[in-house]
């Protein structure tokens, strides 16, 4: 069975894409160094560190591994 991609998946596309572009520049235009942009500014709470650590280490191998 061939899918084919409609008019609207399309947009959906467009539309992602262009919103992670324009997020990232306009972050990255709120940022003053490497060093902001490597460490969060200094701003990030414990919880945010902790998930962003455990989401680093988690892949889709260790899921399949422990299913």
């Amino acid at each position: 069975m061939a899918t084919q991609l409609e008019a609207v998946d399309y947009i959906v596309l467009v539309v992602y894409l262009g919103a992670t572009v324009g997020l990232g520049l306009w972050i990255g235009a709120r940022l003053k160094t490497g060093k902001d942009y490597f460490l969060g500014g200094r701003s990030l709470p414990w919880w945010a560190i902790g998930m962003s650590l455990v989401a680093t280490d988690i892949g889709g191998t260790d899921i399949i591994g422990v299913g």
